[in-house]
């Protein structure tokens, strides 16, 4: 529960209805596993196309009632990690809590970011920088899902908001499949998201496409 606050327990996601997300997170999950290509599109400008073959998401439920449960609260998201290499296009990350808060253009070539324009450009290259090469891979694309969960700044809260995507530079050992070791993980959040699977469209400007 990092940078967790009162707030998120009195008035945010921490109130949420969790089997509501917990269903909402299986049913993204199960797409995502048998999914293999993903397209991304944001009004700000990302393009984003990548590869998820292969890969089992993480269900972020918030339920945890038996022993060995484990996650993180505030909880509701799915994700997982992209295939290493396969990720490329124009990523455009809105907010990285207090390291991006203006749009941030980031090129990304054979599954690693190649160049960064923007006002925070160097704030977060810089960052890269002083972790390892591998800091510089495209490490998770996870799906929010808590409807409770509000921007704030906070990573931990804003990659939960329903309607968000957000992209992870770094570390993607910690998810099955993934075998990039990095110092960091640091999560971008896209905004009203156009998301397709295998030409399946399940999110439309941030709307989630469920039956």
């Amino acid at each position: 529960m990092p940078e967790i606050t009162e707030d998120m327990m009195r008035i945010g996601e921490l109130t949420a209805d969790y089997k509501d997300i917990a269903n909402r997170t299986m049913k993204i999950a199960k797409i995502l596993e048998k999914g293999k290509n993903v397209e991304i599109t944001t009004p700000s400008g990302t393009r984003l196309t990548m590869n998820i073959e292969g890969r089992t998401p993480d269900r972020d439920t918030g339920l945890f009632h038996k022993p060995g449960d484990w996650g993180n609260l505030p909880a509701g998201e799915a994700c997982l990690a992209p295939v290493e290499g396969t990720t490329r296009g124009t990523l455009v990350i809105d907010t990285m809590g207090k390291i991006v808060k203006q749009p941030l253009i980031i090129t990304v070539k054979n599954g690693r970011v190649q160049r960064f324009q923007g006002p925070d450009a160097a704030q977060l290259e810089a960052l890269l920088k002083s972790a390892d090469k591998n800091a510089y891979n495209i490490a998770e694309l996870g799906i929010g899902t808590n409807p409770n969960a509000r921007l704030t700044g906070v990573v931990l809260e804003d990659e939960k908001v329903l309607g968000t995507v957000h992209i992870a530079l770094g570390d993607n050992t910690s998810y099955v499949g993934g075998h990039t070791k990095s110092k960091i993980h640091e999560d971008g959040i896209l905004l009203q998201p156009t998301v397709k699977i295998d030409g399946r469209l399940i999110m439309k400007n941030g709307e989630l496409l469920l039956s």
